[in-house]
């Protein structure tokens, strides 16, 4: 009977802690992400107790592959993906599941049950995690730190050591958790425990104490950020489904519309989201004349007087069909004459061919709202297969799905200085911290983000995307937008307040004011090598100080 029930609560334990970990995300439910960080993994460390010690990595790996397939679930959105993102799914959630066997392996391998075992594993699992970064064009996702950004002020410890530093905390309170669960009498363990759990949310709450008085004395900015809302197959013309494809010029008067926001009430700043429009910055397509109408329905004769140059990279003279000719614009063209109309800056995401023909770029250009000056960034961090191709042998598999030309990675940072000093990412490289820390060192006081979730429809990965975004805010200390096609368009302030939002699937705009405040935070000036340096120790400490024990060493 007693063996029974021994079992019987083993197995509450290990689903107990399935749940927690594995929806406690703030983009799955949000209030569950408070016990994964607590105690959500060492319920299940204190359920394989009694398991024979392979056992335990067996089980344990398998749990967390588990888990990672509920989080990862939005990979399964093979709509506009194919089948082939099934095995990358898969493959996935089976790395993360053996980096989460060999933690289980340290904790258990190691018999001195000390706070010094405690940060060895959460050393251990943060060099873990920080080595995703590195294959392929890195995986960011799923760090175990997220579920402390559920809550704004344990989202603050971030701007010390960033999200790994959240990642960290999160193991070693756990092991704590772990060695109290052992000793359920030990009330010292008990309160150290609790302790744990708690110093993130104090040490917010001293934070956002301080800096809100100093956010709330300083300026107001304000911006335009335009979702056009549109799947794949609407914004471009794909095999099978041309039916949906909306024309350029069409796509465009919709988008226009939404400007009209800003002739009503002048904001600094227009957004619009990762390759906003079809063909590109400078392909010439769109019939000049069909273009001037259509602003000028809207800002009259103001069009005749703020025209860009009828030149490269915005018009061409070409025959037209009739054999007439004719001059084409291009969407440079579209986008200088809205920012000189509206006298305000346009950022948006277009992707770019150099002048040889040689590379192609996804890219973001302000468009200035004075002169013809055209500043423009590259992303930098590329997805394997759908923008870049890893090895050479799987490129029948791209052919497959139409891809036959790749991006080019950029090669730094760009600051914006239009106003406002902007630094942008594109999409997915958001998650990434070094790349945004490196544009907070080169002077930037806005994140803007231009993303593009419609390839995963009617999945979490919006809300995923815009979790792991939201921490670089914390992090450097600087407000955040971020406008989708589809997905989270948002604006988040420094303290990592949502500030106003769209929903994820609609089209329309949305009109945001912050105010401008933002400051110095320990991890945009040291980055991620105190954590780094912190976690080798830890680990180094806690595999070798047992040995030494044992050889009569003192420690």
């Amino acid at each position: 009977m007693q063996e029974r029930a021994r079992k019987l609560k083993k197995y509450l334990f290990i689903i107990c802690s399935f749940i927690l970990v594995a929806f406690g995300q703030p983009a799955w439910v949000s209030w569950m992400s408070y016990g994964a960080a607590a105690i959500g993994y060492a319920l299940l460390w204190k359920a394989l107790d009694s398991d024979p010690f392979r056992r335990r990595l067996w089980v344990a790996g398998g749990w967390f592959v588990c888990v990672q397939m509920v989080q990862l679930s939005w990979l399964l959105s093979i709509e506009f993906q194919g089948y082939y993102i099934i095995a990358v799914y898969c493959l996935l959630s089976l790395i993360l599941g053996v980096q989460f066997a060999i933690l289980t392996w340290l904790l258990y391998r190691v018999s001195t049950k000390t706070w010094l075992w405690a940060l060895g594993c959460a050393g251990l699992w943060t060099l873990l995690e920080w080595s995703r970064f590195y294959f392929f064009c890195g995986f960011a996702f799923n760090l175990v730190g997220i579920s402390l950004s559920a809550s704004p002020y344990s989202l603050q410890m971030a701007s010390l050591w960033g999200v790994l530093g959240l990642s960290f905390w999160v193991v070693f309170t756990n092991a704590i958790g772990l060695d109290w669960l052992r000793c359920l009498g030990d009330i010292r363990k008990g309160v150290f425990w609790v302790a744990m759990v708690f110093l993130p949310y104090l040490f917010g709450w001293v934070q956002i104490a301080y800096h809100h008085g100093l956010q709330e004395k300083s300026s107001w900015d304000s911006a335009l950020l335009v979702q056009p809302g549109l799947v794949p197959s609407q914004k471009y013309p794909m095999q099978g489904r041309f039916q949906d494809f909306i024309a350029p010029l069409e796509q465009w008067e919709r988008i226009l519309k939404e400007f009209k926001k800003v002739k009503e009430e002048a904001v600094s700043l227009i957004v619009l989201p990762e390759t906003a429009v079809p063909f590109g910055f400078d392909l010439c397509i769109y019939p000049r004349q069909q273009v001037i109408s259509l602003f000028y329905k809207t800002w009259g004769d103001v069009v005749y007087r703020s025209l860009p140059p009828f030149e490269a990279p915005y018009a061409e003279a070409r025959l037209d069909s009739r054999g007439e000719s004719k001059i084409f614009v291009s969407n440079a063209f579209i986008c200088a004459l809205a920012a000189h109309c509206l006298q305000t800056p346009l950022l948006i995401g277009l992707d770019y061919r150099d002048s040889q023909g040689e590379k192609n770029f996804n890219s973001a250009f302000l468009f200035s709202s004075k002169t013809d000056c055209i500043v423009r960034y590259d992303k930098r961090v590329l997805l394997p297969l759908a923008e870049y191709l890893p090895w050479g042998f799987l490129s029948g598999l791209a052919k497959m799905y139409g891809l036959q030309e790749f991006f080019s990675p950029g090669q730094s940072a760009v600051v914006f200085h239009e106003g406002l000093k902007i630094a942008p990412s594109i999409c997915y490289e958001e998650l990434f911290p070094s790349v945004l820390r490196e544009a907070r060192q080169s002077g930037a006081c806005l994140f803007a983000n231009l993303s593009n979730d419609a390839w995963y429809p009617r999945s979490r990965l919006a809300k995923q995307h815009f979790t792991h975004g939201r921490v670089r805010a914390v992090e450097n200390g600087v407000p955040l937008l971020r406008c989708c096609n589809t997905g989270v368009t948002c604006l988040v302030d420094s303290l990592g307040f949502v500030v106003d939002s769209l929903p994820e699937e609609e089209s329309g705009s949305l009109r945001v004011r912050w105010h401008s405040y933002q400051y110095k935070t320990l991890f945009s000036f040291w980055g991620n090598v105190p954590i780094l340096g912190i976690s080798f120790l830890f680990f180094f400490l806690a595999c070798r100080v047992p040995q030494m024990r044992r050889l009569g060493i003192k420690a």
